[in-house]
């Protein structure tokens, strides 16, 4: 019998150019996963695993809209086990647990619950209560589009807290309402405010860019026809 890969396993670290427009350029390793974006002299850097999945992001000082995080996961799977978002004592941790593919609650470092959800189908978020003691504590309700975007969060008293407009490919326009904390947004998938990327469980999306950030993993499987 072979060895069998570990979740140790280092990630390919050779990069090339992508998309090179002045003073801006991609770097992608060669598994096709975004590890760069250089814009002068500042660099955003993506760490990435074996699996292809997204374990780091590191902002440069100049950027004071994001910040450095790291992820871990479950073990031979996709889905994120932990989230944290800044560096040394000051570095926040949350926690996720799924039923399936849906997210049903979140955990602070502590593994104190801070957030439960009800979804009784893939993306289709019907609920979501954060419990007394915690901010913005309540039972709140999501409104989605026929694309499965949210565009509206209500409270118990049916009044909007949250409302969301979209550009084509995910970006939030100006003047969008967030008041109540809430990850999911546009095609209902969740936005990681610390990178602006959007978690599209197997890779990152740029809603920005209009891309994701690597390759379709289900067709690198050999599940559909790779086209391109």
């Amino acid at each position: 019998m072979g060895a069998k890969a570990q979740d140790t396993e280092p990630a390919v670290t050779a990069v090339r150019d992508r998309n090179a427009v002045g003073n801006r350029a991609s770097l992608t390793d060669a598994a096709g996963n975004q590890v760069a974006k250089t814009v002068g002299a500042d660099a955003w850097t993506y760490g990435f695993d074996y699996r292809n999945r997204m374990t780091s992001f590191d902002a440069p000082e100049s950027d004071a809209e994001h910040t450095d995080a790291t992820y871990a996961f479950y073990p031979h799977h996709w889905a994120r086990r932990s989230r944290t978002v800044g560096m040394g004592e000051g570095a926040v941790t949350t926690r996720f647990l799924y039923d399936g593919d849906n997210d049903v609650a979140e955990y602070d470092g502590l593994d104190a619950n801070t957030v439960t959800y009800v979804t009784p189908f893939l993306d289709q978020n019907l609920s979501m209560t954060i419990p007394a003691g915690q901010p913005d504590a309540g039972t709140y309700f999501y409104m989605q589009d026929g694309l499965g975007s949210v565009r509206n969060l209500l409270d118990a008293a049916q009044a909007v807290v949250n409302r969301y407009d979209y550009e084509a490919f995910g970006q939030e326009q100006v003047g969008n309402v967030a008041d109540v904390y809430n990850r999911f947004t546009f095609t209902a998938r969740s936005i990681d405010p610390e990178s602006g990327l959007m978690y599209y469980r197997n890779r990152q999306g740029l809603p920005y860019a209009g891309r994701f950030m690597g390759r379709d993993l289900i067709a690198q499987l050999g599940k559909m026809r790779f086209m391109g």
